[in-house]
Formats: C-alpha cells, structure tokens, sequence
C-alpha cells in the first residue's frame, strides 16, 4: 500500500512511463479496482497508472504542500481514511479526471466508481479498511521520511519537464543549428563562415529586439512577426540569437589573421614585434615619439577591446538567465562554451596586450624621467624632494602609524573583555543561591538552595585572561611606538618640511648637538595608566589619552602622502609634455 500511494504521487510528477516501472511493484489483488475520485485504479496497476496526467513544474510544487501535510498529519495519529482522502483530494486539484479504465469491452469499471474513502461500494470499504490496517502499522519516521522523498521527487519532476520543454524550444531554433556550424567552423579555421554566422544572428537579434521594443511600448502580448510570437518567446529567442552571435564572432576572432575583421584588431603576436622594434630603436636613438605613438594606438584598441567584451559578456549572462540551473541540458551547455570563448579572448589576447603595454609604456617613462633627471634643475628638485618624502614616510611614518593603530585596537579589545568580565561576575553573584524545589522521599515538596555560579565565574576568568593578554599587547607595542616617535622627531626631512609640529609632544629632555633638534620622548602620565590596566575604566582613560598620540601621527602621515603625491603628479605631468612633443616631431617625420 505505501508503494501505492508513493506511485499515485511520483506519477504525477515523472509521467506514466516512469509510474508504469514504479507501479509494478505494487501489490493490489487481482481484480480489484480503487477510485481516486474520478479516476480508479484497477488490479492492473501498471494499466490503471498509465492514464495518469502528467503534471507540470507549476502543479508539482503546487501540490507538494498538502501531500506533506496530510503525510504529518497522519503520522501524529490522525485517522487513516481522513488523511487519504486529504492526499487523494490534493492529487485531484493538481490533475483533471482521467477516464475511467474497467473492461475493453463493456467501457465499464469494475464497482460503481465511488470514493471508497468516502463511504460508497462494499468492495472499496474492504480495500479501504485494508488500507487503514495497513497504514496503522507503518512507523511514523518511515511516513514522514516517504513524504519527504515524494515532495523532493515531484519537485524536481516539475523542474525536469521545464527544462525538457526549455531545451526543446532551443533545439527547435535557428540558433541552435548555428552553434553547430560555429564548432565545426572554429575547428576547420573557416573564419569566412564564423563571420557570416555572426553577421546572420547579429541581424536577426537587431530584428528581433526591435519587435521587442515594439510591442512593449505598444502593451501587446505578442511581436509582429510570422510565427506570433509571444513577447516572452521572443526574448529567449533574442537572447539565442546574441549568444551565437558572440559565440561566432569570438571564435572568429581566434581563427583569423585580418585586422579589419578581428575584434582585437592587431593580433598580440604582431603588437610585439612592432613595439619590441621601436623600443630598441628608441633606446638606440634616445627619440620616443615613435614608440609612444604606436603605444597610444595600442591603448586605444585595449580600450576597444575591454567595452567589447563587456558587451559580449552581457550577452553570455544574458543566456544564462534562459539555461535552467536543474537539468539543464544542451542550453547549460552552450553558456558554458560561451563564457568559455569569452574567457579564451580575455586570456589569449586582452591580458596579453594589456601587459605589454603596462610594461613597454613604464620602461618608455622611465626613460623619459631620466633624460629630464640629468638636463633640467627643476625636475632634478622636485624628484629629489618626492624620494625623500617617500623615504620617510615608507620607513618611519607609515609604521609608526601601524603601531599607534595596533595600541588603540589592544585598548578596545581590553575594554571589551573587562566589560565581559563584570557582566559575567554580576550573572554570578545572581546565582548563587539557587532555589531548586524537589519532592522527597515522603512525597512532600521541599526546597534547597545551590550555586549555580561556576559557569560564569569560569567566564568571567576567561574573559580577564583575554584582558591582561590585550594590556600586555597595548604596553609592548606603545615600547614599540616610543623610539618611532622619536625618530620621526629628528627626522631632517620633516624638520625642513616644517612637519615637526605635527607630531605628538615632546616631554623631557630637549638639546642641541649642531645639527638641530633631539627629543628623548616620553609621556609619564600615559605610561602610568599602561602599567596599570586592571578594569575597563582604566583602559578607557588610557584609549582618551592615548588619542591625541594616535590622530598626530595620522595627520603627519597624511600630509607627508600628500606633498608626495604633489610631486609625483608635478613629475608625470613634465613626462607627458616631452612625450607630447615628440610625438608631434614624429608625425612631422612620417
């Protein structure tokens, strides 16, 4: 009987071919016939099963739900009969009646046709009450276990026979002939026929995003063309089409040597030789016009290229959203080839280029830099001063930064754990003295009192461990912060870039040795506090004070990083002027 009722729902869901295989197993005594409302099933349950409707996605999901409920409900011990009939109700609101199936010969059906769930026909009461013994005796786990998979298969049922229908409508199309005729091309190298291809489905895609946009505008269900189609349609047939069309015209673009055709246009074989030629001439020569011109040429096509396969990605994920993620057949398929094509364009031919470029137009600046580095006094200036700005700022006040970092997050942590660890003591104080009620051997009600406090008294422990951990990191990296400080302090750099007052406060001692300023810095009230970080008042006090260290040396760091930056942007901008012109004096050559 449970293989009955597993076959009467997965049959929705499969079709009668698989409800056929499931219905063998079945065991009905010959002859007999149940009615599931209009539709009996007769001894011959494989026959009976066979008319069964097939459900859609739609209608599985749809019926899942009550199929559980009436599964559940008759685990907690409802009435047999009521729950079958809950489940057979819901498999008639999810199919139409089937026809009766009785005798060949007489169109007759074996009894009067009457739910015997319901109460009508002697033979269904039988059946009915052998059905209800039988389901008596089933362990609950194993009807919810049974309904789970039942629910699961008529799920993935449902997404079975919208994917088939979904691959179907791809198989039925004019793109899908075309992709064939891309793999067979891209593996003859025909790049002749992957640019008709590609001209074809771009053609169709414009044609048929225009009676898109028409009937939408227009509020029509369907577009204008032969076969009326339906706006929904015509969108999964636009984004075969531009799928195709971006299959064909990458893989064209792998096969083909012609620069008037190829989405890359110079293939990056052939940017290397005219840009490795041109480097050695200009570093023979000492002239980069040439070169930068062939570069800005370069740059331009890989900005081309980039916005190009943007599009064409758009396209590919646009597909995507049509491939069914469950069983998704041939359509999965060619979105993987498609972003597979798009992965080999940006792999094989963007990155190369791209590096080139990087590399060849750095090594061209640098050289340019250089030249002016050794006949000018003003660039000579201002890129000293930019390398030592960078020189302090990498090596003393970046760090220092860091550091100062590191003590405020040390702080915030210990701040935290010693809050955790006061909470967790006042949870223990409350329980302490439990009352617990307990019956005793007289049957009376009595009660005592225990502590309950060593979970907490064990967190609060934990949490003061965690406390002095981060008291302990906050005192070794201020040690560590003391003599960066101090070094930003004597810095000659940025006591000529009059930075020196930015920095935290000096206190102590202050000499001179000839060469300007030394400051031995310290901070005894601050060091005070960082020896004795014992509650979460002290380290808040110890974070107050210490912020005004912390904010200095960010500000110092941040005006040092922005002088530098001055200068690097003083320095590129000479570096374009004299590439300028001799660009100019290029052209005037050619």
């Amino acid at each position: 009987m449970r293989l009955l009722l597993c076959a009467v729902l997965l049959w929705g869901s499969l079709g009668p071919g698989a409800a056929q295989a499931l219905a063998k197993s079945v065991a009905v005594p010959a002859g007999a016939s149940l009615s599931l409302g209009a539709t009996p099933i007769a001894g011959a349950a494989a026959s009976a099963l066979s008319v069964a409707p097939v459900m859609s996605a739609q209608t599985s999901l749809k019926t899942a739900a009550p199929l559980a409920h009436a599964s559940v409900q008759l685990g907690r011990g409802a009435e047999p009969s009521l729950t079958l009939n809950a489940l057979f109700s819901a498999s008639r609101r999810a199919a139409p009646a089937a026809e009766p199936v009785g005798d060949p010969g007489t169109g007759s059906s074996d009894g009067p046709g009457l739910d015997p769930w319901s109460g009508g026909g002697s033979r269904g009461h039988e059946l009915a009450g052998r059905a209800v013994e039988r389901l008596r005796q089933i362990p609950h786990e194993v009807r919810v276990g049974v309904t789970i998979a039942v629910v699961i298969a008529a799920v993935l049922g449902g997404f079975y026979k919208y994917s088939s229908q979904l691959n179907e409508f791809w198989v039925m199309s004019k793109s899908a002939a075309q992709v064939e005729q891309i793999d067979e091309a891209r593996r003859e190298g025909d790049a002749p026929k992957l640019l008709e291809i590609a001209k074809s489905s771009h053609e169709r895609g414009d044609r048929m995003e225009t009676r898109i946009a028409t009937a939408e505008k227009a509020g029509a269900k369907r577009v204008e063309n032969r076969t009326n189609d339906s706006v929904r349609d015509a969108k999964r047939y636009l984004a075969f089409d531009r799928v195709v069309e971006t299959r064909a015209e990458l893989n064209h673009n792998a096969v083909t040597k012609d620069e008037n055709t190829r989405i890359g246009k110079t293939a990056p074989d052939a940017w290397r030789a005219r840009v490795g030629a041109e480097e050695a001439a200009a570093k023979e020569s000492g002239f980069e016009g040439t070169l930068a011109t062939t570069l800005r040429s370069m740059n331009a096509e890989i900005g081309a290229q980039k916005a190009k396969a943007g599009a064409l990605e758009q396209h590919v994920d646009n597909f995507g959203k049509v491939a069914p993620t469950l069983f998704g057949g041939e359509l999965r398929a060619q979105h993987q080839k498609g972003a597979a094509d798009l992965q080999e364009f940006r792999t094989q031919e963007m990155a190369p280029e791209e590096n080139l470029h990087s590399a060849a137009n750095a090594a061209m600046r640098g050289r340019v830099g250089e030249r002016l580095y050794s006949e000018r006094q003003d660039y000579r200036d201002h890129r000293d001063r930019r390398d030592r700005l960078s020189k302090v700022y990498d090596q003393l006040a970046k760090p220092a930064v860091a550091v100062a970092e590191q003590v405020d997050a040390e702080l915030r942590g210990m701040i935290s754990a010693r809050n955790t660890e006061a909470a967790m003591l006042t949870l223990a104080a409350l329980h302490t003295n439990d009352a617990e009620y307990y019956t005793d051997t007289d049957g009376k009600q009595q009660v005592r009192y225990v502590d309950n406090s060593g979970p907490y008294r064990l967190a609060a422990s934990v949490a003061a461990s965690q406390a002095q951990a981060h008291a302990r990191d906050a005192n070794a990296a201020l040690q560590r912060l003391r003599p960066m400080v101090t070094g930003l302090h004597n810095n000659r750099t940025l006591q000529d870039e009059g930075l020196v007052k930015m920095l935290p406060k000096a206190q102590g001692r202050e000499v001179y040795d000839g060469h300007g300023l030394l400051t031995d810095w310290f901070l005894p009230p601050l060091w005070g506090i960082f020896s004795g970080l014992s509650n979460a008042s002290s380290a808040e006090r110890a974070r107050t004070e210490f912020a005004p260290i912390k904010s200095a040396l960010e500000r110092t760091g941040a005006e040092l990083s922005g002088r530098r930056d001055g200068e690097t942007r003083w320095l590129d901008h000479q570096v374009d002027q004299d590439l300028e012109s001799q660009i100019g004096r290029a052209g005037n050559r050619a």
